[in-house]
């Protein structure tokens, strides 16, 4: 059995390493998103810092930036995918609310979807509502963005993707 640990391993150590695991991938993609909403020039600039901060190391910031890309790639090629319950029809409806709302400037970032505009726009709707922000359009974040009352991934499905069941 893959999920039972092994006999030398104390109980409830495999899932604590689980957990574990799960913070250090949620904490990482906060700060990308964090990073990404901060360096976005479609948002107003913060004002200037009254004291000087001291600069980025420069292999934090190389880092920082390859961690964005391989964050960004798995959710583009992993998360909004028809086995999690999106299809054309719920991204486009979803990037036109966020269009609407000015989350996502150009109308022209709803033509090929998703893309990375899309994700950094679904992180700041998350971020202005209180969500944890991870770029993810999960059912509770697509019924708060488009209303409705389905329940889980497969309602989700059923409620916007039916032409292409």
């Amino acid at each position: 059995m893959a999920d039972a640990p092994s006999e030398s391993a104390p109980p409830g150590f495999a899932w604590g390493l689980r957990w574990l695991s799960a913070g250090v991938v949620v904490t990482l993609a906060s700060v990308f998103l964090v990073e990404a909403l901060r360096n976005n020039p479609d948002l107003p600039a913060e004002p200037a810092p009254s004291a000087p901060a001291k600069p980025t190391p420069q292999p934090l910031v190389e880092a920082r930036a390859h961690f964005a890309e391989l964050y960004m790639s798995y959710l583009l090629r992993t998360y909004y995918v028809p086995e999690r319950g999106f299809c054309r029809p719920l991204l486009e409806r979803l990037c036109e609310s966020l269009h609407r709302s000015g989350l996502i400037t150009e109308a022209s970032a709803c033509r090929t979807l998703p893309n990375d505009r899309f994700v950094l726009a679904i992180g700041r709707y998350q971020n202005q509502v209180g969500l944890p922000v991870d770029g993810k359009a999960g059912p509770e974040t697509v019924r708060m963005i488009l209303g409705g009352t389905f329940v889980g991934r497969e309602g989700m499905r059923e409620a916007f993707c039916r032409q292409n069941l």
